[in-house]
């Protein structure tokens, strides 16, 4: 059990573990001296490895810290492999996982690809439960957007659907 604001990993640990979110909500950020950009978020059932592990050819500046209180199990990355090279259930998981993120991150591109007044109501579409669970700084943070923009792409949507 974990509080909210905890840091799971932090950019400059080496860290060869695999962690599933088993309640909360987790998320990826990168500070830099003006701002804080949030690269991913992830909810109860995702799977992911710290920043930088014996696997991972590219360190990111990234800490991956929770959004909310929540419960994360995890696994050493070396006997994670060896569950999976025996376990067909487990590769199946891996996999599935890494899917999921190429996916979300696919998608998180064609959002930020969007005219800055258009990427709140992509979010909404492509990711709901996501859009409806960030607060307005940290939606702000996700889909790099002033909060003014923000908030008049959050009216827009909510007058246009009526």
């Amino acid at each position: 059990q974990h509080k909210k604001g905890s840091l799971i990993c932090d950019r400059e640990s080496y860290r060869p573990y695999g962690y599933f979110l088993i309640e909360g909500m987790a998320a990826a950020s990168e500070v830099d001296i003006d701002k804080n950009h949030l690269h991913w978020v992830g909810l109860a059932g995702d799977f992911f490895t710290s920043t930088a592990h014996t696997y991972n050819v590219e360190v990111q500046n990234q800490d991956i810290h929770l959004l909310t209180d929540g419960k994360i199990a995890y696994i050493h990355l070396v006997q994670l492999r060896e569950i999976a090279d025996n376990h067909i259930a487990v590769q199946r998981f891996l996999h599935l996982q890494q899917c999921q993120r190429t996916t979300f991150f696919q998608l998180k591109t064609l959002i930020l690809a969007q005219q800055a007044s258009q990427r709140y109501a992509k979010l909404c579409f492509y990711f709901p439960q996501i859009a409806y669970r960030l607060n307005n700084k940290q939606l702000s943070n996700f889909l790099a957007i002033d909060l003014k923009t923000l908030y008049k792409s959050k009216k827009n949507l909510l007058f246009n659907a009526i």
